[in-house]
């Protein structure tokens, strides 16, 4: 693995590790997660592409492949697994 990717993931860790065992983090650092997420599936693709000719991660322009989405009721539960709570009332419809 590259060494890059590899500090993007572990820097991703830390917050998600945070967040998963109930420490909680702050939306700032819950955001240089979701960056740190994204620029090591960027560096670990980059990698695998050069070797396979094949992207894992695809493009990461989307999450929705060719498969049908889950049951809203799913998406609840999973997001409120990663952390994220429900809108709440005054959070409004943006």
């Amino acid at each position: 693995m590259p060494r890059a990717a590899k500090e993007h993931l572990e820097s991703y860790q830390r917050v998600r590790n945070d967040v998963f065992h109930g420490k909680g983090a702050t939306a700032a650092k819950m955001r240089e997660a979701i960056f740190q997420g994204m620029e090591y599936m960027n560096a670990l693709g980059t990698f695998v592409k050069a070797k396979t000719e094949k992207n894992p991660f695809g493009d990461l322009r989307g999450l929705k492949g060719r498969k049908e989405l889950l049951p809203k009721g799913s998406t609840i539960w999973m997001l409120k697994g990663f952390g994220f709570s429900e809108k709440t009332a005054d959070e409004g419809d943006d």
